[in-house]
């Protein structure tokens, strides 16, 4: 079984590191300029041997879950987008500089919204105890 792993930050270079997270950020505030930055992006991934294909995949995963995200701040979609910002080498510390709003306050966090008092849920797509 193929363990789930993405990339480190640090394997790109810091010029490349700063082009992407300008880019994701203009494409957060003002969604479909990634295509027009999409050429340059390929010409860093071509010169540090990084595939743009599984990149560019990435990325526009990240952009559509964002768009997701939006419609309710949901905090286990928020969980979702920093690990897929991992798979296009955004770190933690990048992540929270991004203009991405923060979870809902009303709602639980994923913690306790998987807790039931009942001991019956939906657990892994199965449903326990009902």
């Amino acid at each position: 079984m193929k363990k789930f792993s993405c990339p480190e930050p640090t394997l790109i270079s810091t010029p490349m590191k700063r082009f992407l997270l300008e880019m994701i950020a203009e494409e957060l505030v003002r969604p479909g300029s990634f295509e027009n930055k999409r050429n340059r992006l390929e010409m860093y991934c071509r010169a540090e041997r990084i595939n743009f294909l599984v990149l560019e995949s990435d990325l526009r995963l990240f952009f559509g879950m964002f768009e997701d995200y939006l419609r309710n701040l949901d905090p286990l979609i928020y969980r979702f987008l920093k690990l897929q910002a991992a798979c296009c080498f955004v770190g933690e510390s990048d992540f929270d500089s991004l203009p991405v709003p923060k979870p809902f306050a009303g709602s639980l966090p994923f913690d306790l919204a998987c807790l039931s008092t009942f001991g019956s849920g939906i657990v892994g797509g199965h449903l326990i105890g009902l």
